[in-house]
C-alpha cells in the first residue's frame, strides 16, 4: 500500500489546490534532503577533516550510507504519521504536535521515537546548516576557518559559528513564530537554488585536468545532468503555479 502511494496516491481528490501544495511541499522535502548548503559544507568539512586522496573512496561510503540511512528513516517516518495522524484528520503544526499526536494511535514507545528523531535531527541540522556559514564565510573573505584550529587562531569563525547557535535558539523561544512555515519556505528556496549550484559543481567534476582520476565518469555526469534538468523544470513549474490560479 505504501509503496503503491509512492507511485500514485490513492485516495486523494487532484484539485488545483492539492497539486500545488504536492509541489511545494514536494520541493521543500528536494530543498532539506539535498540541500544548497549542503553541497559546500562537504567541500569545506572533508578539506577540514584533511581526507587523503587514498581515503575518497572511504568517505564516498560514508556519504552513500548516509543518504540510504536518511531517506530509509524519513520513508517509515511518512508513512507513520499518514498511517496514524493523517487518516484521523490530525493536522501538524510541530514536531513536537506530531511526537504527541502519534501516542493514542501507536503507542508510547512511537511517540517518544518519533520525538528523539525529531531532536537528533535538530541538533545536527543546527550544528551543521550554522557551520557551513561559518566555512562559507571564512572562505569567501580568506579568513582562517577551521575546526581543527583554537579559537584564537580563528576567532571570526567560532563566533559567526556561535551566534547563529544563539540566534536560532532565541527564534525559537517565540511562541508567535511559526517555525513550521519558516522550515517549508527556507528549504523550497534551497530547492530553487540547487540548478546553479548544480551546473558549476558537474563543470568541475567533469573537468579532467582539474579533477584528474577522480572526474566524472559518463555515468555520473549524465545522471546528474538529468537530474538538475528535473529539479529545473519542477522548480519553474512550482513557481509558475503560485501565481498562475486555475
Amino acid at each position: 500500500m505504501a509503496l503503491g502511494n509512492l507511485l500514485y496516491p490513492h485516495g486523494v481528490v487532484f484539485t488545483s489546490q492539492y497539486l500545488r501544495d504536492y509541489l511545494i511541499i514536494g520541493m521543500g522535502v528536494l530543498g532539506t534532503t539535498v540541500t544548497s548548503w549542503g553541497q559546500f559544507f562537504i567541500s569545506s568539512f572533508s578539506f577540514d577533516k584533511k581526507i587523503e586522496k587514498g581515503k575518497i573512496g572511504y568517505s564516498q561510503m560514508e556519504t552513500y550510507w548516509g543518504a540510504f540511512l536518511t531517506d530509509f528513516f524519513s520513508f517509515f517516518m511518512i508513512v507513520a504519521t499518514a498511517a496514524t495522524l493523517y487518516v484521523h484528520g490530525v493536522a501538524l503544526v510541530s514536531g513536537e504536535q506530531a511526537a504527541l499526536a502519534i501516542r493514542p494511535f501507536a503507542g508510547n514507545l512511537a511517540g517518544e521515537l518519533f520525538g528523539i528523531g525529531i531532536l537528533n535531527a535538530g541538533f545536527m541540522g543546527l550544528v551543521i546548516v550554522s557551520l557551513s556559514t561559518a566555512y562559507a564565510f571564512a572562505e569567501f573573505f580568506g579568513v582562517p576557518g577551521s575546526l581543527n584550529d583554537s579559537f584564537k587562531k580563528s576567532k571570526t569563525f567560532y563566533i559567526i559559528f556561535l551566534l547563529q547557535l544563539v540566534l536560532a535558539c532565541i527564534i525559537v523561544l517565540f511562541p508567535a513564530v511559526s517555525l513550521f512555515k519558516i522550515i517549508i519556505a527556507t528549504q523550497v528556496i534551497s530547492a530553487f537554488t540547487l540548478p546553479p549550484i548544480f551546473y558549476y559543481l558537474i563543470r568541475f567534476t567533469s573537468d579532467q585536468k582539474l579533477m584528474g582520476k577522480f572526474v566524472n565518469n559518463a555515468f555520473q555526469k549524465y545522471f546528474a545532468i538529468v537530474c538538475t534538468v528535473l529539479i529545473l523544470v519542477a522548480s519553474i513549474v512550482t513557481i509558475a503555479s503560485l501565481f498562475i490560479k486555475i
